[in-house]
C-alpha cells in the first residue's frame, strides 16, 4: 500500500484488492491517499520527470515503460503503446472521449494537456484497459489537477519560464489557486514557442517551428457533507505549427473541452462513491501548405465534436470483494474536407471525412476478490454498442464509386479480462492476466477518402464494410521490492484476428500528384505482437537511480514485420540531491538498430543511437517564497539521430542547453 499526505482534496483511489483496471474516485478527509504499487508505476515516473516543471508532455511520455512517442515534427508527439496507436488505444482526459480533427493525426489528445495541469496518468495496457471504451491496446487517461480545499493559505500561485538554445524556444507558465472550506478554484496557463530547431551536427530542420497557448480553469463546490460539484474547462490554441515530416503544416488548431462532474461518497455501506459526469468538446484544425513549394495548393480544414456522459460507482461485497460498475455513452461527429486549386481549372472539392457520426453506449464492471492473504483474483467485462455512419449525401456518392460490400453500421463489442496476483514471500509478487478485446475501425479506416500518407507515399481509402478488430492477449508479471531496490518484469503476447491495415489496390489511381498508388484498408486474417518490459529503481540515502527497458516485436499473417514497431530501448537516470537543495541528474537514452521493417510501408532500417543528458538545479526557500533555477544540457555530445517511429527519418534535436526558473508563493 502507498500512503501520501494531501490537503482536503479529491484523490485517485485503488483498493489493494482491486484489478489494476479498476479506478474509482473517493474524497479523503483524513489527508491520506491509498493506492497500489501498480497504480504508482507510471506516476512515480511522472513525478520524477515533472521535477522540472517546464518539461513537455512529449518528454514525459517517451520515458514511460511500455509507451513510445511517434514524431512528425517538434510538436505534439503521438502516444504509442506496445506498438499500437491511433484507434487501437483510447487516449482520454479525465475519462472524456475526444476525437482529433486532423486526418494526418497532427493533433493527438495528449497535446491538449500541459504538464503544469497534469496530475496523474492512468495507463492500462492491453484489452483490459477499457476504462473509457472498448480497445485492443489499452488506455492512456490523463487526470487533470483539481482545486484543493482547506489549505492554510487561501491563495497559492506559481510561475516559471524556460529558454532553450537549439530551437530558440521559450516557455512560460502560471498556476494560481484559491482554497476555501466550501469552495475552491484553480486557474492555469502556459505559452510555448520555438523556431526551426538544430539537429545534431548543426543541420537546421525546416518547418519545425510552432506557437501554442494552453489555458485551463476548474472550480469545485462542496455540496453538503457527501457531495462535490466540479466544472472544468481546457482551451488549447496552436498556430503556425510546422511538420517537417509531412507535406503540409498547421495554420491553426483549437480545442475547447468542458466537463461537469458531481461526486457523492459514503452513499451506503456497500457503495463507497458515485460519480456522474457530462462533457462536451470541439476540436478545429486547419492544415496549411502556404509556406511550402507545392505543385497544387490545398486547403484541408477539419472539425470534430463529442458530447458524452458517464455514471460510475464503486461497491463492496463483504470484506473480500470490491468492484466498480460504469455506464457511459457518447456521440461524435467528424468532418474534414479538401479543396485542390489546380492552375487554369476549377477547384476540386471532396470530403475526406464525410460527416462521420458515431453513437456509443457501454456498460462495464471490474471486480476483484481476495482469495486469501496472498492471492487476489480479478475479472472485468465490457459490452458496448458502437454504431457509425455518414450524414453526407456527397460522402455517400464518393464512397459508392468503389462498390464495396454492405456498410458496417456498427457492432456489439466485447472486452473481457481475467487475472490473478499472488505474493510469494514478503518481497516478491507474481501475476498472470488474460484478455479479449474488440475495437471498431476509426473514421479514417472506415470512411477516409484519398488520405495521403507521407510515410509510404500512398493515398489511403477507407472501407465502410470493415469489421471490428479482435485480439486475444496473455500477460505475466513479476515484482520484487525492498526499501532500497525495486524490480519489475512483464512479458506479453497479443494475437489479432481481423487486424486492420492498408493493402495496395493496383486498380485504383491516386488523387495526390506523385503518390506511389492507393491502399485500401482491409481486415487481415492474422497479426501478432510480443514483447518484454522491465523497471528497476534503487534509492540509497540521497542517490536515486532508475531504469526502464522496453521491447516489442510484431508480424502479419505472412510473417512480414508490422510497420512502426520500435526496437529495444532503454532509459537510465541517476540523480543526487544534497541537504542544501542542490540536485544533479545524469541520464542515458539508447536504442538498438531496427532491421525488422515493413518495406511496403516505406520503412528503412534505423541505426542504433545513444545520447546523454545532464541537469543541475538549485532550490531556495525565502520566507513563503520558493525559488528553483535549473540548467539542462540535452544530447550532450550533439549526436545526429532519429528514432524508428519518427516519420520520414526526421532527425531529432541536437545539443540543446535549457535554462529555467520557477517560483511559487
Amino acid at each position: 500500500m502507498l500512503l501520501g499526505h494531501i490537503g482536503m482534496a479529491q484523490t485517485a483511489f485503488l483498493d489493494s484488492i482491486t484489478d489494476p483496471g479498476y479506478i474509482a474516485w473517493e474524497y479523503e478527509l483524513d489527508e491520506v491517499i491509498i493506492g497500489t504499487d501498480d497504480d504508482d508505476t507510471y506516476n512515480a515516473s511522472l513525478r520524477f520527470y515533472k521535477s522540472n516543471a517546464l518539461c513537455s508532455n512529449d518528454e514525459i511520455m517517451e520515458k514511460l515503460v511500455g509507451v513510445w512517442a511517434m514524431k512528425r515534427g517538434n510538436y505534439a508527439f503521438e502516444p504509442v503503446m506496445r506498438g499500437l496507436s491511433s484507434g487501437q488505444i483510447n487516449v482520454t482526459i479525465d475519462e472524456m472521449r475526444i476525437l482529433g480533427a486532423c486526418t494526418d493525426r497532427m493533433d493527438p489528445v495528449t497535446s491538449y494537456v500541459e504538464p503544469n495541469n497534469l496530475d496523474k496518468l492512468h495507463i492500462r495496457q492491453g484489452a483490459s484497459g477499457f476504462i473509457s471504451g472498448s480497445t485492443v491496446g489499452g488506455s492512456f487517461d490523463m487526470q487533470i489537477n483539481k482545486p484543493v480545499f482547506g489549505n492554510p493559505k487561501q491563495w497559492i500561485t506559481s510561475a516559471g519560464s524556460r529558454y532553450s538554445i537549439a530551437d530558440r524556444g521559450f516557455s512560460g507558465l502560471f498556476n494560481t489557486g484559491y482554497s476555501g472550506n466550501r469552495s475552491a478554484l484553480r486557474l492555469a496557463g502556459s505559452y510555448r514557442k520555438a523556431a526551426n530547431y538544430r539537429a545534431g551536427g548543426g543541420e537546421i530542420v525546416e518547418h519545425s517551428s510552432y506557437n501554442k497557448t494552453n489555458l485551463s480553469a476548474s472550480g469545485s463546490l462542496l455540496s453538503g457533507k457527501k457531495g462535490l460539484l466540479n466544472v472544468s474547462w481546457i482551451g488549447d490554441f496552436a498556430w503556425d505549427v510546422g511538420y517537417p515530416a509531412l507535406p503540409m503544416d498547421v495554420g491553426s488548431a483549437k480545442a475547447n473541452i468542458i466537463g461537469l462532474t458531481y461526486d457523492a461518497w459514503n452513499i451506503s455501506p456497500s457503495f463507497d462513491q458515485l460519480t456522474v459526469k457530462v462533457y462536451y468538446n470541439r476540436v478545429e484544425h486547419v492544415m496549411d501548405d502556404a509556406n511550402r513549394k507545392v505543385l497544387v495548393h490545398m486547403d484541408m480544414p477539419g472539425n470534430t465534436s463529442t458530447l458524452g456522459a458517464f455514471v460510475k460507482s464503486a461497491y463492496r461485497i463483504g470484506e473480500r470483494a470490491a468492484g466498480q460498475i460504469k455506464i457511459d455513452a457518447y456521440r461524435s461527429l467528424a468532418h474534414a474536407e479538401m479543396t485542390m486549386y489546380i492552375a487554369e481549372s476549377p477547384p476540386m472539392y471532396m470530403l475526406t471525412w464525410p460527416d462521420v457520426k458515431r453513437n456509443v453506449i457501454g456498460i462495464q464492471n471490474h471486480f476483484a476478490y481476495k482469495l486469501d492473504d496472498k492471492t487476489d483474483l480479478m475479472a472485468g467485462v465490457r459490452i458496448e454498442s458502437n454504431r457509425v455512419g455518414m450524414k453526407s449525401d456527397l460522402g455517400e456518392r464518393q464512397v459508392s464509386v468503389f462498390q464495396f460490400g454492405d456498410p458496417n453500421a456498427g457492432e456489439v463489442l466485447l472486452n473481457a479480462s481475467l487475472g490473478t496476483e499472488r505474493s510469494i514471500g514478503k518481497r516478491l509478487m507474481a501475476g498472470l492476466k488474460a484478455g479479449y478485446g474488440q475495437r471498431m475501425p476509426t473514421e479514417s479506416e472506415q470512411y477516409g477518402f484519398f488520405l495521403f500518407n507521407a510515410y509510404d507515399g500512398y493515398d489511403y481509402v477507407g472501407r465502410p464494410d470493415l469489421e471490428s478488430e479482435r485480439s486475444v492477449q496473455l500477460e505475466g508479471n513479476m515484482d520484487f521490492g525492498t526499501e532500497v531496490f525495486k524490480f519489475s518484469l512483464t512479458g506479453f503476447y497479443y494475437y489479432f484476428d481481423r487486424y486492420i491495415m492498408g493493402v495496395i489496390d493496383p486498380e485504383l489511381s491516386p488523387m495526390t500528384i506523385g503518390a506511389n498508388g492507393v491502399k485500401v484498408y482491409q481486415n487481415l486474417d492474422y497479426a501478432s505482437l510480443a514483447g518484454i518490459e522491465s523497471r528497476i529503481s534503487a534509492h540509497w540515502r540521497n542517490l536515486t537511480a532508475r531504469n526502464t527497458t522496453k521491447f516489442t516485436s510484431g508480424r502479419t499473417v505472412d510473417k512480414t514485420p508490422l510497420p512502426l514497431i520500435p526496437p529495444l530501448k532503454s532509459n537510465l537516470e541517476v540523480s543526487y540531491q544534497t541537504k542544501n537543495h542542490w540536485a544533479f541528474n545524469a541520464g542515458v537514452e539508447a536504442a538498438t538498430r531496427q532491421d525488422r521493417i515493413n518495406e511496403s510501408f516505406g520503412e528503412t532500417p534505423t541505426p542504433a543511437y545513444s545520447i546523454a543528458n545532464l541537469m543541475v538545479d538549485k532550490s531556495w526557500v525565502l520566507n513563503e517564497v520558493k525559488l528553483k533555477v535549473s540548467l539542462r544540457v540535452l544530447n550532450l555530445f550533439d549526436t545526429y539521430y532519429h528514432e524508428h517511429l519518427d516519420w520520414g527519418g526526421i532527425p531529432r534535436i541536437g545539443r540543446n542547453t535549457e535554462m529555467s526558473v520557477f517560483v511559487s508563493f
